[in-house]
């Protein structure tokens, strides 16, 4: 075999080797290492709107309706304080103060019956993953991994309740405190690199 070709193949299985634990999709609260910001909204005040936008920990968090609403534990089902919107349906937007791997917070509505969703963006916006959340009593946890980063989320309520969306918990985490998991598309292209390595070996042989 020409020894640029056996080189390319090399190439491609290190890359693919150095490549292989590249993860992304859901995760669960219990997948952050333990070294994650977290923002609890804890002490900015009882149940009142106030104009937003709220920036802290270096997020800025805004609504459909400009206002951010802060919401204590016997309105929103939090431990002690939420922020949420002002609208019965609407959204809250969490633009990132940097690229993080593992983005994630409890959000919810205080009844059965709420509804949404949550989407995930990358660099350039691209949106990267959507979580459906709804008819949960409570807070309901929904996260995401990506390790390109992910650079900003959108908590949106579509049920026409009465009740607005909250968040509470919202954490975030560089790559660098992450162990990322492997993707399946990658570990397969993985394989294919060490079988052209195993074919270029047999063949000099």
């Amino acid at each position: 075999m020409p020894l640029n070709l056996k080189s390319l193949l090399t190439t491609f299985a290190l890359t693919l080797i150095a490549s292989a634990n590249v993860g992304a999709g859901r995760i669960a609260l219990g997948d952050f290492s333990g070294s994650e910001t977290v923002t609890t909204f804890n002490g900015l005040g009882l149940p009142f709107s106030n104009p937003g936008p709220l920036v802290i920990d270096g997020n800025t968090y805004t609504t459909d309706s400009g206002d951010i609403r802060y919401t204590d534990n016997f309105e929103a089902d939090c431990d002690l304080e939420c922020i949420g919107n002002s609208s019965d349906t609407g959204w809250i937007d969490v633009v990132l103060g940097g690229f993080f791997q593992r983005v994630g917070g409890r959000i919810g509505g205080g009844t059965t019956t709420y509804a949404g969703f949550v989407d995930f963006f990358g660099v350039g916006d691209v949106l990267l993953g959507t979580i459906n959340y709804g008819n949960n009593d409570g807070l309901v946890f929904a996260g995401w991994e990506d390790a390109a980063g992910i650079t900003r989320v959108r908590i949106n309520d579509t049920a026409s309740n009465g009740r607005i969306v909250h968040l509470e918990d919202f954490r975030f985490e560089t790559a660098a405190a992450v162990e990322p998991v492997p993707a399946p598309a990658t570990l397969a292209l993985f394989g294919l690199g060490l079988a052209a390595l195993g074919w270029s070996r047999r063949k000099k042989a």
